[in-house]
C-alpha cells in the first residue's frame, strides 16, 4: 500500500491496528528504509528499527516519524516502512507500506526578469525605429533557486 505525506507537514503518523483478536500483548517491530529518500535527510528518528507495544485490549498505535522540510530542489521521495515481526502470538497482515514524500521546493525553479524589474513588472522603453525595420530587444530572465529538468516559460507581451 502507498500513503504520501506533505514536506512541509513535519510529522508523519503511522497507524499501526490490530484487527482480529485484542486479548494478551502484543509487541509489533517495524523498521524503515529510505527507497530515494535518505534517512536522516529526508526523514529523521534516531534509528531505523523500532517496536510498539499493544497492550491487553488495545487496538491501535501510532509511530511518529520526523519529516525534514528542507529548502533543497527536489522530486518526491520515497521510503519504506515494514513491519519485520510480531511477538506475543499475533501474525502479521499488510507487512508493508511505500510512504513517498511531496516536495514544496519548486524543483523546476523560479523565474524572473533579471533587470529593471518593479514590483514585479518588467519596464522597458524603446525607441520606434523610424525606417520601418523592425528593432529587435532582448529581455533577460533567469532561473533561480534550482536548475532540475527542463522547462517551459510562457509569456504575454500586453500594450500599456
Amino acid at each position: 500500500q502507498a500513503f504520501s505525506v506533505q514536506e512541509q507537514a513535519g510529522l508523519l503518523s503511522v497507524l499501526f491496528s490490530r484487527d482480529v483478536a485484542y486479548h494478551g500483548n502484543i509487541t509489533v517491530v517495524w523498521s524503515l528504509e529510505g527507497i530515494t529518500a535518505t534517512p536522516g535527510e529526508d526523514f529523521a528518528l534516531s534509528s531505523s528499527t523500532g517496536a510498539i507495544r499493544f497492550g491487553e485490549g488495545s487496538k491501535t498505535a501510532t509511530v511518529i516519524i520526523p519529516i525534514v522540510n528542507d529548502n533543497i530542489p527536489e522530486l518526491d521521495e520515497t521510503f519504506f516502512i515494514s513491519i519485520t515481526n510480531v511477538l506475543g502470538g499475533a501474525g502479521i497482515g499488510r507487512d508493508s507500506a511505500i510512504i513517498t514524500i511531496l516536495p514544496n521546493d519548486h524543483v523546476g525553479g523560479v523565474f524572473a526578469f533579471g533587470q529593471n524589474v518593479t514590483q514585479g513588472v518588467l519596464k522597458l522603453s524603446v525607441d520606434e525605429p523610424n525606417d520601418g525595420m523592425v528593432e529587435e530587444i532582448s529581455i533577460p530572465v533567469v532561473r533561480e533557486i534550482s536548475h532540475v529538468g527542463e522547462a517551459v516559460l510562457v509569456w504575454h507581451v500586453s500594450n500599456v
